[in-house]
């Protein structure tokens, strides 16, 4: 068992104890900061080893660590796209229809609208996090 830590629960010096179960099953797994206009620039990053960019507002991020399915959860948040007054919803949403999604990668589309238009586009900010069990 050399360079494991077993436990039930995390004391903390503050706050109390913590069920390792929300560290193991709650906590954020892998995140990206990127921007999908100049494709690759990753700001920052957690287990992304590279983002690949499958079209204009399709990306993947790639996991450095796998995921023990590909039932992991993403969520995103993009940069709000907006010029003088007009009123645009903005989203990204899952995209495993056509990028795919499996243990080592996840996809997104992002796409921007007005009234009953859809527009697939490259945002300078994209945030994507994922939640899940790791391999």
């Amino acid at each position: 068992m050399a360079g494991k830590i077993i436990a039930d629960q995390i004391q903390s010096t503050t706050a109390g104890t913590l069920d390792t179960k929300y560290v193991v099953d709650g906590s954020v797994k892998s995140y990206v900061n990127f921007n999908q206009g100049t494709v690759n620039v990753i700001r920052k990053s957690l287990n992304i080893s590279s983002v690949t960019d499958r079209a204009t507002g399709r990306a993947s991020g790639n996991f450095t660590s796998s995921f023990s399915d590909a039932e992991h959860t993403a969520t995103a948040m993009p940069l709000y796209p907006t010029s003088g007054t007009a009123e645009y919803w903005s989203c990204i949403s899952n995209d495993s229809g056509n990028g795919g999604v499996d243990t080592s990668k996840t996809s997104w589309n992002q796409t921007y609208g007005d009234q009953n238009e859809e527009h697939f586009w490259d945002s300078n900010k994209q945030m994507i996090m994922v939640v899940g069990d790791l391999a």
